[in-house]
């Protein structure tokens, strides 16, 4: 099998585009990738003229002649982009002519009219640029990372992006006249794309083989985004990582959303697959790792600089006094024994993870809750729920102990300890103080929470990273 072939053989699709011929277009030498964009882009001018010479009044040609003049600038682009990067060779006038006599040849037939040509066509450019994909991802797939792997890649995205801008043109189709063709080309479905299922399969293993490079350095991911000055060749390729899974689900998504304008969110596809069911694929992201790695991080900076939470918007907010988070001054004679119950109550719906039990210790419109001095306090029923659901996707369970508590007047004093279990099973124990001020029906005005968070965030780094940590050069911005 030829290697910058599919393995499609002679299925409904690969009869209906002639895809097996095409394929023999463009070879399996230095140049066959070459050969591939041009086929490529002859076709593109093909239906760019056919579109010119449209007589329905009803198509937008508009609309379609400035999708083809995009994609035909992105598609000059990245082919110079492509053969500086890949090192390929030009082809020379004479191929060039045998590749557009060979392509007349094969599209002669046309027994549907334009929207047989435009989406037979659409399809061969799909196929053409991610055959060039394959190719790319293999080369990927060779290499150790550098940075010229992260530019691979990055291109690679930059491809399925210019794809998911062609692919829109279908939208355009008349549906009268598709749907004939449609309803003739029954089971020739293009989810029967080889080379674009296979997408995720070829970036997995460049992935895998990154990731396993950095097991085999002592290099774990975080701190790649922790270190990333002294890391940043494997910076770079997590960003291309990230661009090519998005480029990815992006042109699955809008492969959805181009599929549901023309046959409606409630119809079966060929394959037997609702229309609407298509939005789930584009959700899953190709490197689930990296969503976790992201995740990880982020609940590590949510401690390390939990001080500085929403001091920005608290600035602005209290510079056109449009908020008040002034703490609850006034002085009241309460029962002891019902404030001590008030704050025992707080802390055993933390242990249940009973967050409407937590709010509803505090005054549902000016209640208060700071989780460090400095920081933005959540005031109102609404934001401290917020809070307290951030909280629990740090910790699955947390079992507080109040150490020892005092109570003067309304307002109550405590240290205590929490022994948690984080989201990924790192076991975490810290300690602190918390003050609660109280109004007359016992309900929390102001509760301030004061406990090294940033250490709490190195526990989590060394955990999940399984690293000996040292703390990240800080660059400043500006000098």
């Amino acid at each position: 099998m030829n290697a910058f072939m599919s393995s499609q053989q002679r299925t409904p699709y690969a009869l209906y585009l002639h895809l097996n011929e095409y394929e023999n277009i463009w070879g399996n030498d230095s140049t066959a990738p070459l050969r591939a964009l041009y086929c490529a882009e002859v076709l593109l001018q093909q239906n760019a003229r056919m579109n010119e010479s449209d007589r329905r009044p009803y198509i937008d040609k508009e609309k379609k002649r400035t999708i083809f003049e995009e994609t035909m600038r992105a598609f000059v682009h990245d082919t110079k982009c492509l053969r500086k990067l890949m090192k390929w060779p030009a082809l020379s006038e004479t191929e060039k002519q045998d590749i557009e006599l060979k392509i007349a040849e094969l599209r002669t037939e046309n027994r549907y009219g334009q929207e047989d040509t435009l989406f037979a066509s659409v399809h061969l450019i799909a196929e053409s640029w991610f055959a060039v994909v394959h190719c790319m991802l293999k080369k990927c797939n060779d290499e150790l990372p550098t940075k010229q792997t992260a530019d691979f890649l990055k291109q690679v995205a930059r491809i399925i992006e210019v794809q998911q801008l062609f692919v829109r043109i279908l939208e355009y189709m008349s549906h009268r006249d598709y749907h004939r063709l449609r309803v003739n080309l029954r089971d020739a479905s293009g989810a029967q794309s080889r080379r674009i299922h296979e997408v995720p399969a070829l970036a997995r293993k460049v992935f895998e083989g990154f990731c396993a490079h950095l097991k085999k350095i002592g290099v774990p991911p975080l701190m790649v985004l922790e270190n990333q000055q002294d890391h940043v060749v494997f910076y770079l390729m997590l960003s291309a990582f990230q661009d090519l899974t998005r480029s990815f689900q992006s042109f699955l998504f809008n492969h959805y959303l181009m599929v549901g304008k023309i046959l409606g969110a409630s119809s079966l596809g060929s394959l037997g697959s609702q229309v609407n069911g298509l939005v789930g694929h584009a959700a899953n992201s190709i490197f689930p790792e990296l969503d976790q790695l992201f995740f990880d991080y982020t609940q590590i900076t949510n401690f390390r600089y939990g001080h500085m939470s929403g001091k920005v918007v608290m600035e602005k907010e209290l510079q056109w006094q449009v908020a008040d988070y002034s703490p609850y001054t006034e002085s009241h004679d309460l029962d002891q024994e019902r404030v001590k119950e008030v704050v025992a109550q707080y802390f055993r719906c933390i242990e249940t993870q009973d967050i409407r039990g937590w709010v509803q210790q505090f005054h549902p419109e000016e209640g208060q809750m700071c989780d460090a001095p400095g920081s933005r306090p959540f005031k109102g029923s609404q934001k401290l729920s917020v809070f307290m659901k951030n909280f629990f996707k740090a910790f699955q369970s947390v079992a507080p102990q109040i150490l020892d508590l005092s109570v003067d007047k309304n307002t109550a004093s405590c240290r205590w300890k929490m022994n948690a279990r984080t989201y990924n099973d790192t076991l975490l124990s810290f300690s602190g103080t918390e003050t609660f001020r109280l109004n007359t029906g016992y309900q929390i005005m102001y509760a301030l929470a004061e406990y090294d968070a940033e250490a709490v965030a190195t526990d989590l780094l060394i955990a999940t990273a399984g690293i000996e940590y040292q703390k990240p050069v800080q660059f400043e911005m500006y000098h």
